[in-house]
């Protein structure tokens, strides 16, 4: 399977950025849910990533196990890493750097 991801993830950035944008800080914070998962509202827009590919990339990282989503009465779509999604973070997989060097 991780090699199915590194391929897909593989053909942009973008993804990355997806990914640090429901990882990294957020302003105002956000208070952890009953279970103490950090849940993050929907982000219309992320530097780097054209709006129109937001929903594309949302779908694929959810599609490949990086994130997962949930329906909130407050918020309305909120995200989540999932720990595979840190761990695809975190290794780089796919990255450019990582698939030019192969080349």
């Amino acid at each position: 399977m991780l090699d199915f991801v590194a391929q897909e993830l593989g053909r942009s950035d973008e993804w990355r950025r997806v990914l640090e944008a429901y990882h990294g800080p957020m302003d105002p914070p956000i208070a952890p849910d009953e279970n103490g998962e950090l849940w993050r509202p929907r982000l219309a827009r992320i530097d780097g990533v054209e709006p129109a590919q937001l929903s594309r990339l949302h779908g694929t990282l959810i599609a490949l196990g990086c994130l997962k989503f949930e329906l909130s009465g407050k918020v309305g779509v909120q995200y989540q890493l999932t720990p595979f999604g840190r761990q695809t973070l975190e290794r780089g997989i796919g990255t450019s750097a990582e698939t030019d060097a192969a080349a």
